[in-house]
């Protein structure tokens, strides 16, 4: 894009989206004092109108020059002529799944070849679906089936091969492997062991699975009562030897399940434990945790004796409270108005209760017998001449002495003088 003018106008170039295009590293090369831009790498997205502008004392207009992206069929999706490892006698599944670009023309079907040769489709060797998009090969052999596939689609713009390999390889086989069922009782040991191998290039691995009565799944992990060998894992032995427990042997019946696997194949093996014990004790695990229980029974006590605590305290302060004698409300129900009758008569004086005597009521001098008594022995003179000593009752009380004397005659009082 190149402008004439004194001085030279600068030059500014417009993407498709009208952003100034700068120079990237991996998108755009602007060159030649601006007059160049190349674009580094075609894509589709990339396709559009592109303006040059010349920017100076006086601006020059715009030019405009599309950008056409082109392109034979690609592939589209995820898993599109990906290699494939699959035991013998699997089957292997191979994707082509070719477009165009828009505004392009549709590309051909897909044609199939093994090594470069065209795949004869008959026989139900070789299946293929979807517009020929789809490509199965059954029943795979490792001689005969191992090898590149390539599929081939063309539109006006150009040609797309892809290929991809099969690699067929041994299956697992179970070489020795466990009856389907046993029974255990307490003293019993039983070893469960499989034998297994499978192509040279791959490892096997093994998991051990239990599933109680109760429909309980998890992976066995060596304990008490499980072992596992290392570092294979194909061999578990049920050790019951030292167990006297009904319920612990009980809890070890169930289904055991054995996954033998690699990334591309794997077995599957079932045995069943059962015992003819009858217990009524509910089974012991011998696996699972009782953290959780023994943590909730101390919550439930610690709970309950709070709630105890509680309790205790309201007594308490509920039996301290004194009761409320509410005088206003009976006096009120009863017709009086205190208020009103203690502003007209306020408080009377009451004479004390023992002052209200009875004629002839004998009157002692506190203050002579304070004289007459002054310690314990003096205490007994009143009782002079009458008191018997020797006739005191056995627990030392003297109840009943007097009851046959003559009662005392009454001293006279100031006012009989």
């Amino acid at each position: 894009c190149m402008f004439s003018g004194y001085p030279a106008p600068d030059v500014e170039w417009i993407s498709p989206t009208k952003e100034v295009i700068k120079d990237t590293n991996d998108k755009y090369a602007i060159s030649d004092f601006g007059r160049v831009l190349t674009i580094l790498q075609a894509e589709p997205e990339y396709e559009g109108f592109y303006i040059c502008k010349g920017k100076g004392k006086v601006e020059s207009g715009p030019q405009r020059v599309f950008f056409n992206v082109t392109s034979a069929p690609i592939l589209t999706g995820v898993n599109q002529m990906r290699d494939e490892i699959v035991p013998v006698g699997k089957k292997a599944t191979f994707y082509c799944k070719a477009e165009s670009l828009p505004n392009e023309e549709p590309p051909t079907f897909p044609i199939w070849k093994k090594n470069g040769v065209d795949l004869v489709i008959d026989g139900g060797k070789y299946i293929i679906s979807e517009n020929s998009k789809v490509l199965e090969v059954t029943d795979v052999q490792k001689g005969s089936d191992t090898g590149a596939y390539q599929c081939m689609s063309e539109n006006s713009e150009g040609v797309l091969l892809k290929e991809a390999i099969l690699k067929v390889i041994d299956p697992i086989t179970i070489r020795e492997r466990p009856l389907g069922s046993y029974k255990i009782v307490p003293g019993d040991v039983l070893n469960l062991a499989v034998v297994a191998d499978t192509d040279p290039s791959l490892a096997l691995q093994y998991k051990w699975i239990f599933t109680d009565r109760q429909g309980n799944e998890k992976e066995i992990e060596s304990n008490e009562y499980w072992k596992i060998s290392w570092p294979n894992n194909n061999n578990l032995t049920i050790d019951v030897r030292q167990v006297t427990d009904p319920g612990v042997v009980f809890s070890l019946t169930g289904d055991y399940k054995l996954k033998i696997y690699h990334n591309y194949d794997q077995k599957i093996i079932n045995v069943t434990i059962e015992t003819d014990i009858i217990t009524t004790v509910a089974p012991q695990s011998p696996i699972v945790q009782q953290a959780n229980l023994n943590f909730i029974i101390y919550i439930a006590v610690a709970v309950v004796f709070l709630i105890i605590v509680i309790i205790v305290v309201f007594c308490l302060v509920r039996r301290n409270q004194g009761g409320v004698y509410s005088v206003d409300k009976k006096e009120v129900a009863a017709g009086h108005d205190p208020e009103k009758e203690l502003l007209e008569h306020g408080f009377q004086d009451l004479s004390r209760a023992d002052d209200d005597r009875i004629p002839n009521y004998p009157v002692y001098d506190y203050e002579d017998e304070k004289n007459i008594i002054d310690d314990d022995d003096d205490s007994l003179g009143e009782y002079e001449g009458d008191l018997e000593l020797n006739k005191f009752n056995e627990d030392g009380s003297f109840i009943g002495l007097y009851a046959n004397k003559k009662d005392k005659k009454t001293p006279k009082s100031e006012s009989d003088v």
